[in-house]
């Protein structure tokens, strides 16, 4: 509780707690419970707690108010993800979250920024087409990416992977 922990003095701690302690009961909390949690020790609040590493991957969408509640649809079929011991390593239960990007305005589609040399260098990633490792230290998806050179369909047919010609964001 942070009023034992921000008061240092004894009186005054016990004069605050005594006033917030009235305030809560006011509001209709549990009697019972707001007395328990005013009962635990002060070391035991000052305590630093370490909380575990939680593994998070956003689904990043561009953002539209036509599409439908993706965390419903994410919730709807986790069970696909949760069938494989190897998925659950990968997605562990409740980690997807949608994340949404805002879409370029008129301004950005018919001006766009100048260019600059940090856009040019770029430039030739943007034009490869496919998927790839963002190879940066924070994802945890790129561990787990690989990159075939053969796609392989559910009946066992294994098809070389091409490249498409044509640029399928415009």
């Amino acid at each position: 509780m942070r009023i034992k922990r921000n008061c240092f003095t004894e009186e005054f701690l016990v004069k605050r707690s005594k006033e917030y302690k009235g305030y809560l009961k006011r509001q209709n909390y549990n009697a019972a419970l707001v007395d328990a949690q005013f009962e635990k020790d002060r070391s035991e609040l000052l305590k630093k707690r370490i909380k575990p590493d939680k593994k998070v991957i956003p689904l990043v969408l561009d953002y539209n108010p036509i599409l439908p509640d993706i965390q419903k649809i994410i919730k709807k079929h986790a069970y696909l993800l949760l069938s494989s011991p190897e998925l659950i390593g990968i997605f562990p239960p409740k980690s997807i979250f949608p994340a949404y990007r805002r879409t370029k305005n008129l301004k950005e589609l018919l001006a766009p920024p100048k260019l600059s040399s940090n856009t040019v260098a770029n430039q030739n990633s943007e034009d490869a087409k496919g998927c790839f490792k963002c190879n940066k230290k924070r994802c945890d998806l790129c561990e787990h990416y690989l990159i075939p050179d053969v796609f392989s369909e559910i009946i066992n047919v294994s098809k070389p992977i091409q490249i498409c010609p044509y640029d399928v964001n415009t």
